[in-house]
């Protein structure tokens, strides 16, 4: 979805939270790393969605950073149900201009690190001023008051990047995860402290995670990215590219994403009870990717490339 500065006719909101669920139903959260089948996706602090309805505590909303398309067989923002109290209205739909480039940081309400406000995970969009103090840059927060974030743990979206160095930082940043454990309908940097709020990701939200600290914006679940993405051969993946598979029954659901390496290795979020790894092609898939077939079975799952570049 494309978005701009504008006075929006519909209700819009934004997430205040540093990560918030988005659930199938308005009942209850996540409380451990386990499969919960309630669990949708999360959200990001500054995250926007649309407001559709509310029920009591909870609203029914659209993730439009997070394109879906498996809900209602069309292109829409993930849908699901947040906690009322994690969402800010809006009037104005502002764009941030940056990008939190490191697995974990703080806003601090000065330039100090003994003023923590709000921690916050890799992926996350803020809009940041051109002040910067011992290290700290002012940012604006989704309240239009004043916080400041480490210089170094973001990068701007407004610089050009070539895809050479894209794809730097989307293996970079996946590569911060690394140990991270894997949880089912996850989309944030692991944080342990957090006692409150389950963190971590799933296979696809790790990649989701990745191309966004790149600037690219691209479907939340493996499905949806294997769509919206340019399938290629294997001969013409590159770092940063994306490995989709598929079981042998039903070889056109894509159910897993990895991230190529090379051409040995990938990184991915496995499944639940395991945690973000670096894996070797036979080691994961019993052959080499030289050995591999293209659009044959590989043991009992179809595996498929794609890229974004």
């Amino acid at each position: 979805m494309l978005l701009c500065e504008v006075y929006p006719s519909e209700k819009w909101g934004i997430i205040a939270h540093s990560i918030t669920d988005l659930r199938s139903a308005s009942t209850t959260f996540p409380s451990s790393l386990d499969f919960d089948p309630l669990q949708e996706t999360q959200l990001l602090y500054g995250e926007l969605i649309k407001i559709k309805n509310q029920s009591g505590d909870w609203l029914k909303v659209e993730a439009v950073e997070q394109l879906e398309y498996s809900h209602s067989h069309f292109w829409e923002g993930y849908p699901g149900w947040v906690k009322k109290d994690a969402v800010l209205l809006i009037d104005k739909i502002v764009l941030p201009n940056s990008v939190v480039n490191k697995k974990t940081t703080y806003l601090y309400s000065t330039p100090d690190l003994n003023s923590t406000l709000l921690p916050l995970s890799l992926g996350t969009k803020i809009k940041a001023t051109k002040i910067i103090q011992q290290g700290f840059r002012k940012i604006e927060t989704i309240d239009k008051k004043t916080a400041w974030i480490k210089d170094l743990d973001i990068h701007s979206l407004k610089i050009k990047r070539s895809d050479a160095m894209k794809r730097e930082i989307i293996l970079q940043s996946a590569s911060q995860l690394l140990n991270d454990p894997y949880f089912w309908g996850g989309r944030s940097a692991h944080m342990p402290e957090q006692k409150t709020q389950v963190t971590a990701t799933d296979c696809s939200g790790l990649v989701n995670l990745a191309y966004r600290v790149a600037g690219l914006d691209i479907p939340r679940d493996s499905y949806e990215q294997y769509l919206k993405a340019k399938k290629i051969k294997k001969n013409k993946l590159k770092k940063g590219d994306l490995i989709f598979s598929a079981s042998k029954e039903n070889k056109e659901k894509i159910s897993h994403v990895s991230i190529f390496i090379d051409k040995e290795t990938l990184i991915e979020a496995p499944k639940t009870g395991e945690f973000v790894r670096i894996i070797k092609f036979k080691e994961k898939f019993g052959i080499s990717l030289d050995e591999m077939d293209e659009n044959k079975a590989v043991g009992n799952r179809f595996i498929y490339f794609g890229t974004y570049f």
